[in-house]
């Protein structure tokens, strides 16, 4: 009886007793967890972009930023948020954005760059130009 209980019990321990497969070793997309890509292994998308926020101030007859010069990578989100003691409006070459603004009323607008190349940001009255956008 003691010699069955035995076999028994070595039975057992040889056979395993798990109730599903092994776990795989190594990571996720590894090649020790799985031997041949699938769809699943495939990266999702980029789901989230990168913004930029950039402050526009049209005061006493000049603009800040006055000029300069600023690198963004394409696919960047770039926001404007622009205030102003007069009305005006802000041009985005390229982009053919035109921002209405109204004395004593901040604006934000944002604007996905999906242009690759140089864009001047201006206002119009008086005609200043406030950035020079460049889009790689």
């Amino acid at each position: 009886m003691l010699r069955s209980l035995v076999v028994l019990t070595v039975a057992l321990l040889l056979a395993g007793c798990t109730s599903g497969p092994p776990a795989p070793t190594g990571s996720v997309g590894s090649p020790a967890a799985s031997p041949a890509a699938s769809s699943a292994d495939t990266p999702l998308p980029r789901l989230s972009m990168t913004m930029q926020v950039i402050e526009i101030s049209l005061k006493d007859g000049k603009v800040s930023p006055n000029g300069d010069r600023l690198a963004l990578a394409e696919d960047t989100i770039l926001r404007l948020k622009i205030t102003s003691d007069r009305d005006d409006e802000v041009h985005v070459h390229g982009y053919d954005v035109e921002i209405p603004v109204k004395a004593g009323v901040g604006v934000t607008k944002d604007i996905t760059l999906e242009q690759v190349g140089r864009f001047e940001i201006e206002s119009h009255n008086p005609p200043l130009t406030i950035l020079q956008l460049v889009v790689s």
